[in-house]
């Protein structure tokens, strides 16, 4: 049971460590007509915003901050004109990279377990105990 039970939490444990988020910069005008979802906004001035996707609107050359939480707008400011942004960093899940590095986790798991029964010669990791002996 112990072993179907590993069989199958590895890999989640696996894909759960290896899943990759990149953060792209992306231009204004992507910005304005992709899908709205998390970002981080460096005005001219070095002021960093961390927006949630539910915690702001754009509307058209403004960025209406939403009542949240602290973090999201430490500044206490409600809007930032679009013409103040110098640059749009979006967090985006990649394929490609998870794919990579959850086949790399897996092979290592079962290299690992390969190496552990070449150490044991071949043997079962069982104690023996209860196993006929003939003389």
């Amino acid at each position: 049971m112990k072993r179907y039970i590993s069989a199958i939490l590895i890999p989640c444990l696996v894909l759960q460590f290896t899943g990759c988020y990149s953060s792209n910069y992306i231009t204004k005008d992507k910005f304005l007509l992709d899908e709205k979802g998390d970002i981080e906004l460096t005005t001219y001035d070095d002021k960093i915003y961390n927006l949630e996707e539910r915690h702001y609107t754009v509307m058209n050359d403004t960025i209406f901050i939403d009542d949240g939480p602290t973090y999201i707008n430490p500044y206490d400011e409600l809007y930032i004109p679009l013409n103040e942004v110098k640059q749009y960093e979006a967090s985006e899940f990649n394929t490609t990279k998870t794919l990579i590095w959850a086949t790399i986790g897996v092979l290592v798991i079962i290299g690992l377990y390969a190496l552990k029964d070449f150490k044991m010669g071949g043997q079962s990791t069982t104690s023996g105990y209860g196993a006929l002996t003939t003389n």
